[in-house]
């Protein structure tokens, strides 16, 4: 049962958190073997035995009031399809909608202990990522895009 492999702040963002028709507002990827970020010095180049690789998404909820953040980290696959001039569901603008909505997500266990979350978006695009480890966390949604506009971000 995946509920039992997850902890329950996790389990309930995949179970109650309403992100239909939500927004994809950031997605990174990280590679763990590099060397120094660019504000450190130099170092020698480090090796992250396993999977070293992170996925991280910032998603607004449908009615503009949460903000879910989601750190995968063990990431063994990571596939993102997007086309801009695609659009699934019509709207006669010819696409340009960037992601657009996020429609339905679904988590399953994809074997060998890592599990696989994969999201259809309205315009077709879709998101999967391979994992075994999630953390998910979420906060308001007006106190992060202020936190944004101090960092800069969202620029």
């Amino acid at each position: 049962m995946l509920r039992d492999r997850l902890a329950p702040e996790v389990f309930s963002f995949f179970a109650e958190a309403d992100v239909h028709d939500g927004e994809l507002l950031e997605l990174s990827v990280v590679d763990g073997n590099r060397p120094a970020p660019l504000g450190e010095p130099a170092r020698e180049w480090t090796y992250e035995p396993g999977y070293p690789v992170r996925v991280g998404l910032r998603v607004l909820d449908a009615y503009d009031r949460l903000v879910w953040t989601l750190r995968y980290s063990a990431v063994r696959r990571c596939v993102v399809k997007y086309n801009a001039d695609a659009d699934l569901f019509s709207s006669g603008s010819g696409g340009g909608f960037g992601f657009g909505d996020w429609g339905y997500h679904e988590l399953r266990d994809a074997g060998d202990g890592f599990l696989t979350h994969e999201v259809l978006f309205a315009t077709g695009s879709s998101l999967l990522v391979g994992f075994q480890r999630v953390a998910v966390r979420s906060e308001q949604a007006r106190a992060a895009a202020k936190q944004g506009d101090e960092s800069g971000e969202g620029r």
